[in-house]
């Protein structure tokens, strides 16, 4: 591997984009915990994508891409930790399968980079994809939740 390239890191910032949630009257606990649980998630990204250098190392791309796994699976033991209202459960559910599946791609991406015959472009290219796929899920998940909540 070419110690001459961009980090994975780059590429998983801002991939993953929670959208806020508004609560209704019954519901405020909830809506408080999943702005939590999105901020977090946010603050995370946006800080390890501050210290992203231009060009990286296989063990910096790990170290990287572990702490971002770390912040979505907070992301997830917190929106876990919800009580949705009865009427957001289903799209709650969705929420956290989506912003699991970033996860996973996240661990997957890294234990991919472990290989030494792996293509780091490919399994950049594979990240972005999944990482896509994940946001697009969270996005319509928190749409439906914020349907759900104005009810």
């Amino acid at each position: 591997m070419s110690a001459d390239r961009r980090p994975l890191a780059a590429l998983v910032a801002g991939a993953l984009a929670l959208s806020g949630c508004g609560g209704g009257d019954g519901a405020q606990a909830y809506a408080d915990r999943v702005e939590e649980a999105r901020v977090g998630l946010r603050e995370a990204i946006a800080n390890l994508q501050s210290r992203a250098a231009p060009t990286s190392t296989p063990a910096a791309d790990d170290r990287a891409l572990a702490a971002y796994e770390r912040a979505a699976r907070r992301a997830v033991e917190r929106l876990r930790d919800a009580d949705p209202p009865r009427a957001a459960q289903e799209a709650h559910r969705r929420l956290v399968a989506g912003v699991r599946d970033y996860a996973e791609a996240v661990a997957a991406a890294r234990r991919a980079l472990r290989d030494e015959l792996s293509d780091p472009l490919e399994i950049r290219n594979r990240l972005r994809e999944r990482a896509v796929t994940a946001s697009r899920r969270i996005d319509a998940a928190v749409a439906d939740v914020n349907r759900a909540l104005e009810g």
